[in-house]
């Protein structure tokens, strides 16, 4: 820009006539050159396009090679079969539709498909659901509801899918060849017969048969598999299981060594007196691990108790055994006694008319029980104290407590010892307790948490399963609340840590109680963080904590500033440490319709309860999680 021009830029002055001549003799040039430039840019912009057109060309013809070249075209079958087998679900059979494993697998191409349906282990697990509406007895030409169609309809529609899901079985128990076979059952009977409760002229004895075509000879395929089962889990009527039962040979089932049972007793005509007779599953050789469902109500306990099982000669054989249903005191003595090589146990305790007066003889000792877990709602203190007096587990390393029902009087005197705080005296090695502060004194509480004190790392104020359940899978969440601060547990009144640190060697601290406010938590944290920066105890790693209220203190805020003002700074123990705090849920998902595959499966789950061997494997994960973040501080 020529200098005399400039100073137009800074006003809205017109230029002179002598100046415009001027300006448009001095634009000419570069006018010409810009114009130009613009063609050497649109032909070097025509030429990148052929550039481009054929490198995509190339890159195609590459492509084809590369794939024809692929390392996963070079692995052999068997790497493949190994590859495959991993991608099963770790924590449930699969199920039989198009997009799970192994199907899904097969839909990839012509090899994988062959691979698939020639690799045995890929199809030795399964779920199955299953029900009788194909025999459902209602009025033929009424509406459902639900579905809009008539009875007729849908008892057509249920015979196809059933029938079409006999033949899925028997195809892919074919598959699996020879290899040990893990089959989950979940049947349900949602039918019922209107002939009981309307008069009719139908005859009384049609269909009289409890199981249908299609139930009958999925029953048959599944006893002519039972020479190679290894796991085997029923969830059904139990006069269902009545008929499995007597269709499958109890002597073919000598592969089976785990067995978990779901039966629902049925009250009606139709449930037969045979509901109360001992489970011959039970009676299978080599069963070692047994997982027993709930079961509601007096009468019910007739199918199970102890004097049906078969553990006075096979109970040596047992190394875990988990039950959801009750027993009496005695009764879970008596089963601990005669399985003395448990590893992993459960039991729910609870007080029953028929046998509170049995005493309890001798000692149960447990020299390979690592895990022991009970919810006690037997409401006999003295019974309670006999049975934790009877018990030797010198090799425990994780208890988990729970009383469901406030039996514990808040103020009995201190010195009156808690029958958990004398067992525990005689387990040093424990390492987790988990335990409900709800049905406990302060006082009672504070002495269990003073006996493990010495060897504890990991503790659980509340439920297990409300902590290994994903949040968005845990539905509803209300804790049991307590009269009493938890927190004072861990602190004086002024919120320091006590005098006397209890449970020095704690690093991993949750609860799922719901009661424990965060103010409180606060305190608890900031004063463990005091003690273990002047060497009175180590530092916690972790601290999970599942509130059931609304946030008042910023925790995660509060604790970066404790640690700020002891002057611990980033790439120390303030690093090292995790907090997750959970104060709100969302509600879980279940597919209603019993026709489908995938039914009776929640949260993608068909065993409902969460098994101990889950809560080693969480706590096994915890534990590589701290050793990772050890790892980091060291190369730090």
């Amino acid at each position: 820009m020529v200098a005399q021009f400039a100073k137009l830029l800074t006003s809205n002055d017109p230029p002179s006539e002598d100046a415009i001549r001027e300006m448009k003799g001095i634009m000419a040039a570069p006018l010409e050159e810009l114009e130009a430039t613009d063609r050497k840019i649109m032909d070097l912009e025509e030429q990148l396009q052929i550039l481009k057109e054929k490198r995509e060309g190339i890159r195609t013809s590459v492509q084809e090679y590369r794939t024809i070249l692929s390392p996963m075209r070079q692995l052999p079958n068997d790497i493949l079969r190994e590859i495959f087998s991993h991608c099963l679900p770790c924590h449930r059979n699969p199920v039989p539709i198009a997009t799970e494993i192994p199907l899904l697998l097969a839909q990839v191409c012509s090899k994988w498909r062959a691979v698939v349906f020639s690799s045995p282990r890929l199809w030795s697990q399964l779920y199955i659901s299953f029900c009788d509406e194909d025999r459902e007895y209602r009025p033929a030409h009424t509406i459902d509801p639900l579905l809009g169609v008539t009875n007729d309809q849908r008892r057509e529609k249920a015979i196809q899918v059933l029938n079409q899901r006999v033949e899925i079985v028997r195809e892919w128990l074919a598959r699996s060849g020879s290899c040990p076979l893990s089959i989950s059952l979940n049947y349900t009977r949602s039918s019922f017969d209107w002939r009981d409760d309307v008069e009719t002229d139908e005859d009384p004895d049609a269909n009289s048969d409890i199981l249908s075509d299609a139930t009958r000879r999925l029953f048959k395929i599944l006893a002519s598999h039972s020479h190679h089962m290894q796991s085997l889990e029923l969830s059904m009527p139990v006069e269902i299981y009545r008929e499995l039962e007597l269709m499958m040979s109890m002597d073919s089932l000598t592969a089976l060594s785990e067995l978990k049972v779901n039966f629902f007793y049925n009250f009606t005509p139709h449930g037969g007196d045979n509901q109360y007779e001992p489970i011959k599953l039970l009676k299978v050789p080599h069963l070692r691990r047994i997982s027993l469902g709930p079961v509601d109500g007096y009468p019910t306990r007739r199918a199970w108790l102890l004097n049906d099982f078969p553990f006075a000669d096979r109970g040596k054989q047992l190394t875990y055994f988990s039950s959801h249903r009750m027993f009496t005191l005695p009764e879970s003595f008596s089963l601990l006694k005669q399985c003395e090589n448990l590893v992993y146990c459960r039991l729910h305790l609870m007080s029953f008319r028929d046998s509170d007066d049995v005493p309890i003889q001798g000692v149960a000792y447990l020299p390979s029980l690592l895990l022991f877990a009970l919810i006690d709602d037997a409401e006999i203190a003295q019974g309670s104290d006999h049975f934790f007096s009877s018990i030797e587990a010198p090799h425990l390393r994780h208890f988990d407590y729970m009383t469901q029902t406030c039996i514990h009087d808040t103020n009995v005197a201190v010195q009156t010892m808690h029958p958990v705080a004398k067992f525990l005296k005689r387990s040093p090695e424990l390492r987790k307790l988990t335990i409900d502060p709800y049905g406990f004194s302060r006082d009672h509480l504070a002495q269990i948490l003073q006996v493990a004190s010495p060897s504890l790392e990991h503790l659980v104020l509340g439920q297990e399963v409300d902590l290994r359940t994903p949040k968005a899978q845990r539905g509803y969440f209300e804790g049991a609340a307590v009269s009493w601060d938890i927190g004072s547990l861990f602190t004086d009144g002024e919120g320091n840590s006590r005098p006397d640190i209890l449970m020095p060697k704690l690093n991993i601290l949750e609860s799922s109680t719901g009661s424990i406010s965060d103010s409180s938590l606060l305190r608890v944290i900031t004063s463990r963080i005091e003690a273990a920066s002047l060497g009175k105890c180590v530092p916690l790693k972790l601290v999970r904590v599942i509130f059931n209220k609304a946030k008042k203190v910023d925790i995660q805020k509060e604790v970066a500033l404790h640690h700020e003002r002891l002057g611990i700074q980033d790439g120390s123990a303030a690093e090292d440490f995790t907090l997750e705090l959970e104060y709100d849920t969302d509600v879980d998902s279940f597919n209603a319709d019993p026709l489908s595959s995938s039914f009776g499966i929640q949260n993608d789950r068909h065993w409902p309860h969460i098994e101990l061997d889950e809560w080693v494997r969480i706590s096994l994960l915890l534990m590589y999680i701290l050793w990772k973040i050890m790892c980091s501080s060291f190369s730090t």
